[in-house]
């Protein structure tokens, strides 16, 4: 329980604090979102879940997000209320078709396909979102592995 404390608070406490100091200088670019709550609660509190592998953070996140990004763009008003359904059913699928399934880029598609965005926004986005990821996965592996009783990861893909 400590351990996940310590993983959860110290990953979401890093991304929001380059956020609060970096984002003035880098062009207001956040390095959070809301889905890395519920990525945070899978990598540090059921870091042996297929669902916390590296593979499935990553890639689930950034399928997640471009699907996001490329339905919501592709869907402008009046007809963006649909973008964050289709992108979360599209992203659902292509983790199912990737074998990189991770519930909070549900989470992550739906977010970013109701925003509004403009193009480099988009961009913007995936960004935060692979840095993000990446920075779970090495969190996870420090602090999931100071216990000789947790391992993280089980695997790195599922395709080795």
């Amino acid at each position: 329980m400590t351990l996940t404390f310590i993983g959860v608070f110290t990953t979401l406490l890093i991304l929001c604090a380059m956020t609060n100091f970096l984002s003035p200088y880098m062009d207001d670019v956040g390095w959070v979102v809301t889905s890395f709550g519920a990525s945070a609660v899978n990598t540090f509190s059921a870091p042996e879940s297929k669902l916390a592998q590296p593979w499935n953070v990553l890639g689930g996140q950034v399928i997640g997000a471009i699907c996001g990004v490329a339905i919501r763009l592709a869907l402008p008003d009046p007809w963006a209320w649909i973008a964050g359904p289709l992108a979360t059913a599209v992203a659902a699928a292509l983790m199912q078709l990737t074998r990189s399934v991770h519930p909070s880029a549900g989470g992550t598609a739906l977010a970013i396909g109701l925003a509004p965005l403009g193009p480099w926004d988009g961009f913007q986005v995936v960004i935060t979102v692979i840095f993000g990821s990446i920075m779970f996965i090495l969190l996870g592996l420090i602090i999931n592995n100071i216990s000789p009783k947790r391992s993280y990861p089980s695997f790195w893909s599922p395709h080795s």
